[in-house]
């Protein structure tokens, strides 16, 4: 495939001579209608076609595109859309920084692909053509991957991608798409293995064992605190401008030397940008948690940070005299965010206990629900009916409200 760019904004006449191929042709949304583009994809000579949106550039394969993009002007909507919502919750079009070029997305027919990204683009196996090439595929269940592979392009490094972070931060871009087209956000509806969803087995495995957060090897419990800080700040708090304004300190400040200096950095800045004292919740998160460990992320680096550091931080934050926040933000979830943003009193029900499944019944604007025994956190859910494997006969449950209150619950 040859391509004739001109790289200039005045206006240019040429000729052009290609002494053997043919005229391949391709989609442009500013100029060409869907009936334009069944005639241009029945014709197509070649094994690629390219459709060319406002924000992005498509080139996939054409025997793909003519089994499965009924509507090319729908299908680069969304591709358009992608790159769109990333771009602004990255801040760029707040602080005048949108790249003039397109997000690049192609098919790579080599064997053994599904979906990446590279450098320059994100490339797709032609089997995933069937749901990524069709809009109505694309703009449901399918919307992740792509969402994804673009958040690869559009990670702020290092501050936002230090060590065990390139599969992590990456989702927050996903979850925003995701969640943006009208879907059910993945952390709150995946099944997991021994949990209700990703959000319970994050709570249990990080927070109630008090583990580093860069120590957990699930790259989507490690989302969870991320993800929170958006639900919290741009939606239970009216704050739409929280992850713009961070994208840019970040951009603006200079690189950390480190990894762990990196994730220290991350707490400043988001305590700033937020005007509150978070320290609670990157305590519970285990962004307080000192850890020294070597991290496999697509090679491995160290991941360090100090009991000094840690403590250094704390006075930082302490010292700036900013007020808690007005709610358990460690605890948000997709599907209680409703219940942060009215940040209603708790209303106590019952609970009832079948085995290892706990019920509680009619209660109202709880975040979670915490089991302990002996004293220590073994379980912790934001469900009403959860099961606890290997349950001990003696427990405690405290609801934790959405406001931060505690109720002891009774069986």
């Amino acid at each position: 495939m040859v391509y004739l760019i001109y790289h200039s904004n005045a206006e240019h006449e040429a000729k052009v001579n290609i002494a053997s191929g043919l005229i391949n042709g391709y989609f442009d949304i500013t100029r060409h209608t869907n009936e334009d583009w069944q005639k241009m994809i029945a014709k197509a000579p070649y094994e690629f076609f390219d459709l060319k949106g406002e924000k992005a550039h498509i080139t996939f394969t054409t025997a793909e595109l003519r089994q499965h993009t009924s509507n090319a002007v729908r299908l680069i909507e969304v591709y358009d859309s992608i790159v769109l919502m990333q771009h602004q919750l990255m801040g760029l079009y707040k602080y005048d920084r949108v790249p003039t070029g397109r997000l690049y997305y192609r098919t790579n027919i080599k064997p053994g692909v599904y979906m990446h990204a590279t450098g320059e683009a994100t490339e797709y196996a032609p089997s995933t053509l069937q749901y990524i090439a069709n809009h109505s595929h694309l703009r449901g269940a399918h919307i992740w991957g792509p969402a994804h592979e673009t958040g690869h392009i559009n990670q702020t490094r290092p501050g936002l991608m230090w060590i065990g972070m390139t599969e992590v931060s990456v989702n927050i871009y996903s979850q925003h798409v995701q969640t943006s087209f009208g879907n059910p956000s993945r952390l709150q509806t995946e099944n997991i293995s021994g949990f209700g969803n990703r959000y319970e087995k994050a709570f249990t495995q990080i927070i109630a064992p008090e583990l580093a957060h860069g120590a957990h090897s699930d790259v989507f419990c490690k989302l969870v605190p991320f993800w929170q800080l958006q639900m919290y700040y741009a939606k239970a708090r009216n704050k739409p401008d929280f992850y713009k304004d961070l994208h840019e300190q970040i951009r603006l400040n200079p690189d950390p030397p480190s990894d762990g200096l990196c994730q220290i950095e991350f707490v400043k800045l988001v305590c700033d940008i937020a005007g509150e004292d978070l320290t609670e919740f990157f305590e519970d998160w285990g962004f307080f948690r000192p850890i020294d460990q070597d991290i496999n992320d697509y090679g491995t680096r160290r991941l360090t940070v100090t009991q000094q550091q840690i403590d250094e931080t704390k006075a930082y934050i302490a010292q700036k005299g900013y007020p808690l926040p007005n709610g358990a933000v460690q605890y948000i979830t997709d599907g209680n965010l409703g219940a942060f943003q009215a940040n209603n009193p708790v209303i106590t029900g019952t609970a009832n206990r079948t085995g290892h499944m706990l019920t509680m019944n009619g209660w109202h604007n709880v975040a979670v629900f915490e089991v302990y025994h002996n004293n220590q956190i073994i379980h912790i859910s934001p469900r009403s009916s959860f099961s606890v494997p290997s349950l001990p006969q003696t427990i405690t449950v405290i609801a934790v409200g959405v406001n931060g209150s505690r109720h002891t619950v009774a069986f």
